[in-house]
């Protein structure tokens, strides 16, 4: 058995979001099988490009990977127009190397 996923050529991702509620606050993060789930980790906080879009970069992606948004804690993930948690987003290896996300609401945080 040859494990070819070792094989692949490690590229970046850009997750970028399009769109997000009013009364969303500073702090953004990514938390995938990337980072075992860290809904905290400062690697992944999204930052604000020229354009005003806040995006994070996951580095040297081999493989596919799930993935959340977060305010900082479980408690504040991004959910639907329906206040409901969607399952996990998956990146899968061979996708255009960056997404766009549109966040329709935060879990825990009064709709704007």
């Amino acid at each position: 058995w040859i494990d070819h996923a070792r094989f692949r050529k490690k590229h970046n991702v850009v997750i970028i979001l399009d769109k997000v509620p009013a009364n969303t606050p500073e702090k953004i993060y990514l938390t995938g099988t990337f980072n075992d789930w860290d809904e905290r980790d400062r690697n992944f906080r999204f930052k604000k490009n020229e354009n005003g879009k806040w995006y994070t970069v996951v580095k040297d992606v081999h493989a596919d990977f799930e993935y959340k948004i977060t305010l900082g804690d479980w408690e504040t993930e991004a959910v639907n127009e329906f206040f409901m948690r969607p399952s996990n987003s998956v990146y899968r290896v061979g996708s255009p190397d960056t997404v766009h996300v549109t966040i329709k609401n935060w879990m825990s945080l009064p709709y704007k």
